[in-house]
């Protein structure tokens, strides 16, 4: 490696230990790309927490005209507008679990943070050369219309897939990731990407 590329090395990892404070990157190591997720996933979410909020406002309308005493349909009302407000709660920690799921790619390794819930989540680390095959799926007449996909990472040995959903831009994602391991398969883990 000549001085130039030892320099550009040495910046992009500054970079990258910079801005991905939570990663724990080697001294030739950097971040190539930050898998971005798709904001429709986060439209999808919110599509269904204002159909059930428009459920829970019109099923209480409907079960306070049905009742004759004050008393009752005052109950039926702030039992609606309760379960209302619980289903924007739920939106919002909705909304946090998707954007809290990453997958970043470096010269080296992917590192993977999965949520499923709001106080569980787990880390992977993949090392590149163990990476056998990258690859992405587009199915449907939405992600084809708004660009979003998976994108899955198969390794050697155990088989494992890694997937990572509502990938924007998956073939553009995908087309950097793949030439990420080809590098490495061909035995140039540090080259400058």
């Amino acid at each position: 490696m000549n001085r130039n590329d030892a320099a550009e090395l040495k910046l992009r990892h500054d970079k990258s230990i910079a801005v991905y404070k939570n990663l724990d990157l080697d001294e030739d190591e950097y971040v190539i790309i930050d898998i971005q997720r798709s904001k429709i996933g986060l439209v999808y979410a919110w599509a269904i927490v204002l159909i059930l909020a428009a459920l829970f406002i019109a099923a209480a309308q409907v079960l306070s005209m049905m009742t004759n005493g004050a008393t009752e349909k005052l109950l039926i009302i702030l039992t609606g507008y309760l379960l209302v407000g619980l289903d924007l709660i739920g939106g919002l920690v909705a909304g946090s679990i998707y954007r809290n799921n990453k997958l970043t790619v470096s010269n080296k390794r992917v590192f993977a943070r999965i949520q499923n819930a709001p106080f569980a989540y787990r880390r992977q680390t993949i090392e590149i050369e163990h990476i056998e095959d990258v690859s992405y799926v587009q199915a449907g007449i939405f992600p084809s219309i708004f660009n979003y996909g998976t994108i899955r990472l198969s390794t050697v040995g155990d088989e494992h897939t890694y997937s990572f959903t509502f990938a924007a831009n998956p073939d553009e994602q995908y087309n950097v990731i793949n030439r990420v391991v080809q590098a490495v398969d061909e035995g140039k883990p540090t080259q400058l990407i």
